[in-house]
Formats: structure tokens, C-alpha cells, sequence
């Protein structure tokens, strides 16, 4: 093993659209692309550079949306990564994004539902609980109030269908960065064990 000195280390994370109310942009939307996050149970945990016009207005309005990329919407989320929102009144028409609404939530039935990218493989409608700044980050610590997934991923029964969600992970560091798209390879839990 070898120390790697490097400001940054991307071992694989599912890129994301970030959905969130912007009062300056077109239709008080706007979207930000990330690659940083995890979900473990009813929490998400997801981060952003803190002078970001995103991590601002996803701090004010507390609630957001992080919708999962599959291959074909890369276009879209590599330009709406690298388009600054401050800078563009109509940033999700310029990046060819489609936006979508959720439902409203049960226990808010008479407030719409929050927007996301359309043409996600998955949805979280996230609350954010916390937020933790550190080295000019900041981590948002969210509460999963319900999740979305496209109909082709789920089965008669209602269950994921695990094999066909298929993510575009990001990967590298401060030299070079790269998506890696997974194989048709498939193992199941304990496979390793056998």
C-alpha cells in the first residue's frame, strides 16, 4: 500500500441532480449536479462546496430533492454540473433538463409535491436535518420523507428489481475524474461466502 497525496479521492459515488427552490431562477427551480452521498435507512447525506448558489438555497429552503442519473440524462447532468446558477436566470431550460413534481405528502396533502429531474432512475424527497461545514463544504444530513423509483425497476409485487438499477459512478481525484458504468455482471448477497 502506498500513501497517495491527493486533495481529493472520488472511489466511486452514483452521480445525482440535486432539485431545489431558487426565488431567482425561471419558475423559482433550479438543479445542481453532485456525486457525493449516501442513504442509509431514512437518512440521506449529501455534499456540496459551500459558496455554491445550490448549497445556499438548499440551506434556506430546507428541503430538496436528489434524483439518481441514469446514463442516458449524463448530457443533461455534465451541464447543469458545470453551468453556475447565479450566473443564469434559466438554468434548467439552458441545460435541457425536464422537470417533474412529485406528489404532495400524505401528512401535507394541500402542499405540492417538491420537483425533480424527470427521467430518474430514483427519487428522495429530502428534509434537511443538519448541515456540518467543514474545509469549505458543506454536508447536508436530510430525512428521507419518501422515495421514488422508475416503474422499470420494480416488480409485480412492488419490490426493486436490484439488478436493473444501473448508476454512473464518479471517480477520480484532483488530476483526472471519470465515469465508470457498471457491468451486467450480478451476485447475489452471500455469493461471496459460497
Amino acid at each position: 500500500m502506498k500513501r497517495f497525496e491527493s486533495r481529493k479521492l472520488y472511489y466511486g459515488f452514483p452521480v445525482y441532480v440535486l432539485t431545489y427552490r431558487d426565488p431567482s431562477a425561471s419558475g423559482g427551480w433550479s438543479m445542481s449536479t453532485g456525486s457525493s452521498s449516501y442513504s442509509l435507512g431514512w437518512t440521506a447525506t449529501f455534499g456540496a462546496w459551500g459558496k455554491t448558489n445550490g448549497a445556499h438555497c438548499i440551506k434556506e429552503a430546507g428541503e430538496c430533492t436528489l434524483s439518481v442519473v441514469p446514463r442516458e440524462l449524463m448530457p443533461v447532468a455534465e451541464r447543469l454540473g458545470s453551468t453556475r446558477g447565479d450566473t443564469i436566470h434559466n438554468k434548467i431550460e439552458q441545460c435541457g433538463a425536464r422537470i417533474a413534481q412529485l406528489p404532495s405528502l400524505p401528512s401535507t396533502p394541500d402542499v405540492p409535491g417538491l420537483k425533480y429531474l424527470d427521467g430518474a432512475s430514483v427519487v428522495l424527497d429530502l428534509s434537511i436535518e443538519a448541515t456540518n461545514e467543514f474545509d469549505g463544504y458543506v454536508n447536508f444530513i436530510a430525512r428521507v420523507r419518501s422515495r421514488y423509483v422508475a416503474e422499470n425497476l420494480v416488480d409485480e409485487s412492488g419490490a426493486l428489481i436490484p439488478e436493473k438499477l444501473t448508476t454512473v459512478n464518479f471517480v477520480g481525484d484532483v488530476a483526472k475524474n471519470v465515469y465508470l458504468f457498471p457491468s451486467d455482471e450480478v451476485l447475489g448477497l452471500g455469493d461471496f461466502l459460497k
